[in-house]
Formats: C-alpha cells, sequence, structure tokens
C-alpha cells in the first residue's frame, strides 16, 4: 500500500512538472512568434523607406509613384507583402507637402504606416516610420 501511494504520488510530481515545462513551452513559443510579426512589420517598413529613399532622385514624380499609396482598406491604394510566417502586411504611405527643412533644404516628409491585417478584416497598425526626401537642387 505504501509503495502504492509513492508510485501515485510520483507519477503527479511528474505530471505536474511535465503540464508546467509544456505550458512554459508554449508561453515562450508564442511571445517569439509576435516578436518575429514585430521585427518583419519593421523590416518591411525599412524596405518601403529605401524605396521611397531610390525614388529620391526622381523628386519631381514622388506625386505620381507614391502620391495614391495611403488607403489602406484599397488594395490599389497599398503596398502589401506576405512575410515567411504567411502573414499579410499593407504599408500606406502619406506624403506632406514640400517644405523647408533644416539649413536651407527644401523637402518632403513621408509617413510610412505598416498595417496586419486581423482575423475580422480589420486593420492593425504594427509600424509607423517617417521619410525626409531633401529636394535635389
Amino acid at each position: 500500500m505504501g509503495q502504492t501511494l509513492l508510485a501515485l504520488a510520483a507519477i503527479s510530481l511528474f505530471m505536474y512538472t511535465a503540464v508546467n515545462v509544456n505550458r512554459t513551452h508554449v508561453a515562450a513559443v508564442g511571445e517569439t512568434v509576435a516578436k518575429q510579426q514585430v521585427s518583419n512589420a519593421i523590416n518591411y517598413a525599412q524596405s518601403v523607406s529605401e524605396l521611397i529613399y531610390a525614388q529620391g532622385q526622381f523628386y519631381a514624380n514622388l506625386d505620381t509613384r507614391f502620391g495614391s499609396l495611403n488607403d489602406v482598406n484599397s488594395p490599389s491604394g497599398r503596398l502589401s507583402y506576405v512575410t515567411t510566417l504567411g502573414d499579410s502586411l499593407f504599408a500606406t504611405i502619406e506624403l506632406a507637402p514640400e517644405e523647408p527643412l533644416i539649413h536651407g533644404a527644401y523637402g518632403r516628409v513621408a509617413t510610412i504606416q505598416v498595417y496586419s491585417q486581423e482575423s475580422g478584416g480589420s486593420f492593425r497598425s504594427r509600424v509607423s516610420l517617417l521619410v525626409t526626401i531633401i529636394r535635389p537642387d
């Protein structure tokens, strides 16, 4: 009888430990996925900013290239990207009018907003990034 109780206590202790280890592992994996999603959104915003910088040499055509990319709800009004995790990210770009910047230079500020699409179809803002484009003289 004593050995049976000891065996039951050992099995109970083992199960308690196994459940807690499993719960901790699941929580860690969930946190890792969430961090990867944020990292993907930051990387995508950086890629869009590099695209804007590359087009900066064609300063006069910024509105033509990016002016209509300011509506996340419209497929033609946003940029799209699918991550390695299978998440869809969407970017919008708002171009501010030309204004004086520092040291007598003129230019524009582009606001890049990256969204992810929630399961209900709504969009969740993930990252916002400002890019300054200086007008070449």
